[in-house]
């Protein structure tokens, strides 16, 4: 498959070629004046995400970062829209409290491609949709991007470390995985091989 090269890159590499944006002159993150980068995406998470916390007493705005790292991993052509939506796929979710929500993020001037995956990979206020359901609805959108980032979700839900590996995530992986062509083997190898969760949100702390 075209996206996909045998994971020669490791997660910390992936990083450091994200981290070199860092080094890129950029406005405030919620400055809309100049379009979004990676870098002031990372910062516009962390404002976001601030005082959000994971399952495992993490800071949250780490999750988005590993699910960036992962997209990039399984995916290593994946355009900085992809990358930049991974990294925002859970703040219209989770921040609505901030007055967060697609039209915020258009504002900030995210790109419709940008956009779109993130519209598709947020639940509605209230949505009792069965898990399964809503992998399946999201398969039904037919924008493969969103289905790479939420294969890069799941990944990260089923890191041998994490509280919540559950069998709903497995399935998902194999369905979406499926449905972009894709060996999910690969996946769940790259999943076994993961680096300690330390070691993966020590780098992201720094990034």
């Amino acid at each position: 498959m075209q996206y996909i090269r045998a994971g020669y890159l490791t997660a910390l590499t992936l990083w450091l070629l994200i981290n070199l944006m860092n080094f890129v002159p950029h406005t405030r993150a919620f400055d809309g004046a100049r379009r979004p980068t990676i870098a002031t995406t990372l910062e516009l998470i962390r404002e976001l995400h601030e005082g959000q916390f994971d399952g495992q007493g993490d800071p949250y705005v780490l999750h988005p970062q590993r699910v960036a790292a992962n997209l990039l991993q399984i995916c290593p052509l994946a355009s900085d829209d992809m990358v930049m939506a991974a990294l925002l796929h859970d703040v219209v979710e989770d921040c609505k409290h901030k007055g967060v929500d697609i039209e915020f993020l258009r504002q900030k001037g995210y790109s419709d491609e940008t956009l779109e995956i993130v519209e598709i990979l947020t639940k509605p206020e209230g949505d009792q949709r069965p898990y399964p359901e809503v992998i399946e609805d999201i398969i039904a959108m037919g924008n493969r991007q969103a289905m790479l980032v939420k294969i890069g979700d799941n990944m990260d839900n089923l890191h041998p470390e994490r509280i919540m590996r559950e069998d709903r995530y497995i399935a998902s992986i194999k369905r979406l995985s499926a449905a972009v062509g894709w060996n999910a083997e690969y996946i769940f190898n790259t999943i076994s091989s993961a680096k300690l969760l330390s070691e993966l949100n020590a780098e992201h702390a720094r990034a």
